[in-house]
């Protein structure tokens, strides 16, 4: 079953609504599917991180389309004449229509934090057949008075696993950079960037002079490929290692063995 993705989908529902300012059946049919999923995306069912993310946006946009009566409607017909987006926006309205919120669950699950237990699931695996010591989000705390006030209070990284005495800090992303792979675009050097980042700030609390990092992944077959980073000043390296991880359970038994070919040979 295609679980509607009501964030998505409510945003180009509020392009339909956007068309003009005279009240229309279709206008005032749209607007109610609109309060469907803002109800529903606002009640206790809903998990609060998925919540907040829409809650102020849901604000906005209901401030501005107030003068619409919402009008029931049990399916929107399309017609011949209609532009591309009217008819996305039908389709996506009946998709709503024709789905159950109340009892569906998948769209309430927060797909990154599946990925990252996902992650966490596999290294758990290997740590039960290679050994090492494994810990998830352990968080490493500022010990100083906060000057500022937007200071982070600690950090987290998803994994940290220990093997012949080295440690790798793991973070698991759930971006489109593997299915993206042969693609210029600023957008994934911005979001590679800042997943660089952070994964060598974890790296800092190695005491190795080759400090290895994880970033992984979602992708359609299991691959790993590696980033070095090199200070000639002073002769410290940081390995960065781009695990791409398919989310397909008949995928598992190959995704764990190159993971344990990377840790034995590595």
């Amino acid at each position: 079953m295609v679980v509607p993705r009501l964030g998505k989908n409510y945003a180009l529902l509020i392009l339909f609504l956007r068309r003009g300012t005279r009240v229309h059946t279709d206008y005032m049919q749209i607007k109610h599917v609109f309060n469907l999923c803002k109800s529903e995306l606002l009640s206790n069912r809903t998990p609060e991180n998925i919540k907040r993310l829409y809650k102020n946006r849901i604000y906005i946009l209901d401030t501005k389309l107030y003068k619409i009566k919402p009008l029931k409607v049990s399916f929107f017909p399309e017609r011949q004449f209609e532009a591309s987006n009217v008819k996305l926006c039908k389709s996506i309205a009946n998709n709503v229509l024709n789905y159950n919120l109340r009892d569906s669950l998948g769209w309430r699950i927060d797909v990154a934090v599946l990925f990252e237990r996902y992650v966490q699931y596999l290294f758990q695996q290997l740590k039960n057949d290679i050994g090492g010591y494994l810990s998830n989000n352990d968080r490493f705390f500022q010990i100083k008075k906060r000057k500022f006030d937007w200071a982070l209070k600690y950090l987290e990284p998803d994994i940290v696993f220990n093997f012949n005495n080295k440690s790798y800090f793991v973070d698991a992303k759930y971006k489109v950079n593997l299915y993206n792979f042969n693609s210029n675009s600023e957008l994934l050097k911005e979001l590679h960037r800042h997943d660089l980042h952070q994964i060598i700030a974890y790296s800092a609390f190695s005491n190795s002079v080759n400090k290895h990092t994880i970033i992984c992944y979602p992708s359609t077959k299991p691959s790993i490929d590696e980033l070095k980073y090199f200070n000639s000043n002073n002769s410290v390296s940081v390995s960065v290692y781009i695990l791409g991880i398919p989310m397909k359970r008949s995928l598992i038994p190959d995704t764990l063995k190159l993971i344990k070919h990377y840790f034995i040979n590595n």
